[in-house]
């Protein structure tokens, strides 16, 4: 296909705790190493101090590396177990046991050491694993990964063939230019069309309170107009494969209207940038891609704001107008 090669993914990688939002995850996991012919690593981090004894009682066991050695064992037929679904044909797997005392920081170091393009994982798990897959350990991997992550919440209400609709919030930011460029790809790999959306923060600047205003439409009445031109503009000229898409102009708070605008238009994926904020940065002010990673019930594909891209980044500079 046509644009296929400008998306470079020779590495994925799949984290699974063999709950049924990890399950889809691998769903998708295993479509997108077909479709790139990348390799599939299928990572299960083998926790510390994690609460195994519902599936694995502790007292048969003489000493810890004995059991841990019989709940990783166990747990290899587990994931074969998994794949038994799905047709795995002509896609390399490796099945890889990490132990540590924190999921996430099982996940990002395995991704850093062995150069991962992409990650792929559910973002809650099943109780009796410790909460291996909450949706804090999700948002970590979000936040520091040094790839582009791909979350399933397993509350999706279609698959990977039925992924037709992919929504990509801009700010008019470099960072959210690039996450379209990869939504492009990424259409046209699921073969989608795009919803393209720009949310109007409600907040207006104190400087403004002294006049008796406080939204920002009545302000600049033109921003809406003016927005959805830069949009088309952006959209013309961000290059990557030609697919349908549409522009969508609200206003509100980023996420909430991210997340509402998934459920009422029947996306079937979030393709968006995040900044990569931390400490108190990222304290005071939080993430809008961690909170629709953990409010939305679709597929979010987050694109770094740093490291590594999957496509060449857009040298594209505009002009815009409000």
């Amino acid at each position: 296909m046509k644009g296929l090669k400008m998306l470079k993914i020779n590495k994925i990688l799949y984290t699974t705790d063999f709950s049924e939002c990890a399950n889809q995850a691998l769903h998708h996991a295993l479509f997108l190493a077909k479709k790139y012919q990348a390799k599939l690593d299928i990572l299960h981090a083998t926790v510390f101090y994690g609460n195994y004894e519902s599936l694995f009682a502790l007292d048969h066991y003489p000493d810890w590396q004995t059991y841990f050695d019989s709940v990783e064992k166990s747990l290899d037929l587990m994931i074969d177990k998994s794949l038994l679904p799905f047709d795995t044909q002509n896609i390399n797997i490796s099945k890889v046991q990490k132990r540590g005392t924190k999921p996430s920081h099982v996940i990002l170091d395995y991704a850093r050491k062995n150069e991962i393009d992409l990650i792929v994982m559910g973002t809650h798990g099943r109780p009796g694993l410790e909460h291996f897959f909450m949706g804090s350990v999700a948002e970590k991997v979000v936040r520091s990964a040094p790839c582009p992550v791909l979350t399933l919440c397993g509350y999706e209400k279609t698959t990977v063939e039925t992924t037709n609709k992919i929504l990509v919030p801009i700010d008019f930011s470099t960072h959210s230019e690039n996450a379209l460029l990869h939504a492009k790809h990424i259409a046209e790999t699921y073969q989608a069309k795009i919803e393209l959306l720009h949310v109007i923060e409600e907040r207006i600047h104190p400087s403004f309170y002294a006049i008796g205003e406080t939204s920002i439409i009545k302000l600049m009445p033109k921003i809406k107009t003016n927005s959805k031109h830069n949009l088309q503009k952006i959209f013309d000229n961000i290059g990557g494969p030609p697919v349908d898409a549409d522009i969508h102009i609200t206003e509100g708070r980023a996420a909430n209207e991210i997340i509402k605008f998934v459920e009422n238009q029947n996306c079937n994926m979030v393709v968006m940038a995040t900044h990569g904020l931390t400490g108190i940065q990222h304290f005071l002010m939080g993430s809008v891609a961690e909170k629709v990673v953990r409010g939305s019930q679709c597929p979010v594909f987050t694109v770094k704001a740093f490291g590594k891209s999957l496509v060449k980044k857009s040298s594209v500079k505009q002009e815009m107008l409000f």
